[in-house]
């Protein structure tokens, strides 16, 4: 999709956005398979190995990382940097609320920490006006995907998340 028509360069500077996607996405590969030699190797019979699924992860990452790489060669996808400085501050504030759950895990847990990512997620992603009505299809929405996300972990898949210190859930 070309979106040069949507934005207009007028003293912007036009930035690849798909291969700083595919950079993210084999550089957090690369990072999932460090880490996941760290974990122990349990036999099959014992419940398996808990290092299969993240590298499970990072093999599809590396895929899809491909698979864009491969799309953004037919038609690349151009962004533009914001000409102003408070433009480009408030992009970073947007990137740090959006990490500052997951940096926040260890004393938060999994369960809060996950719900203001979800929450944070969904409040950039909608690009309307924020009002009552739609302030409260969010809380909820990221009540629920929390919630599910929990339940298939816990219940399902049997893996135990991090309780967080301060809150003890």
């Amino acid at each position: 999709m070309d979106n040069s028509s949507d934005m207009k360069a007028g003293g912007k500077i036009p930035v690849r956005v798909d291969l700083i996607v595919v950079g993210l996405a084999i550089a957090l590969s690369g990072y999932i398979f460090v880490a996941a030699r760290r974990f122990p190797e349990i036999a099959w019979r014992q419940g398996g190995a808990p290092a299969f699924y993240p590298r499970i992860l990072g093999v599809l990452l590396v895929i899809f990382a491909f698979a864009m790489l491969w799309e953004s060669r037919k038609k690349p996808y151009y962004a533009y940097l914001p000409s102003s400085r408070r433009l480009r501050l408030m992009g970073l504030a947007l990137v740090l609320a959006i990490a500052m759950p997951t940096l926040l895990l260890p004393l938060l847990g999994f369960r809060i920490s996950a719900f203001l990512f979800m929450l944070t997620l969904i409040f950039v992603g909608r690009g309307e006006r924020p009002d009552l009505r739609s302030g409260m299809i969010v809380l909820f929405s990221s009540v629920a995907i929390t919630t599910a996300i929990y339940v298939a972990f816990v219940f399902v898949a049997r893996v135990r998340l991090p309780f967080g210190s301060l809150t003890g859930w």
